[in-house]
């Protein structure tokens, strides 16, 4: 019941500082000097925003995958290796990682996002990571060890 409630709620205050953040730029880092040519935007806004529909798209789009791939009767107790699930084992927490540093880094400035990539990444890289390795290699065995063999990143293509 911990876990069910302790989710949500961090996500809603994450959301709502997210939010205030925001508001924030808004009234004050909208006039930041750095901006990307033709836009009339401070680039931490642009660029946020970019990153925070990758991914949104790579977390939502990754889960979608999966679940069509587990719908299919010929696919039970099979891991999911197709779509994203291609390049990086978690490429979910990649995602999720992706959009909301990315929103942290268009309602704020570079240090709050990279502050919350520094979080998200520690937590969803090593603690999260972990527990479902554990979760996977008791559930699917030989085929989870091979499935890492096979995609040897965690979160991100190519870089992790």
């Amino acid at each position: 019941m911990f876990a069910a409630l302790s989710i949500p709620a961090f996500s809603v205050l994450v959301n709502s500082i997210g939010s205030i953040l925001i508001t924030w730029a808004a009234t004050s880092s909208i006039n930041s000097t750095w901006r990307i040519p033709g836009i009339d935007l401070p680039a931490p806004i642009v660029i946020g925003f970019v990153g925070y529909l990758l991914g949104s798209l790579l977390e939502t789009g990754s889960e979608h995958q999966r679940k069509v791939f587990k719908n299919k009767p010929e696919n039970q107790g099979k891991i999911c290796t197709v779509g994203f699930w291609k390049y990086a084992r978690h490429i979910n927490y990649g995602g999720f990682i992706l959009w909301r540093s990315s929103y942290t880094l268009a309602a704020s400035d570079w240090l709050a996002g990279l502050a919350t990539v520094a979080f998200h990444g520690n937590d969803l890289g090593k603690r999260g990571v972990a527990v479902m390795n554990d979760y996977m290699s008791l559930r699917y065995g030989e085929q989870w060890r091979q499935y890492k063999a096979k995609v040897p990143y965690k979160l991100f293509p190519g870089i992790y």
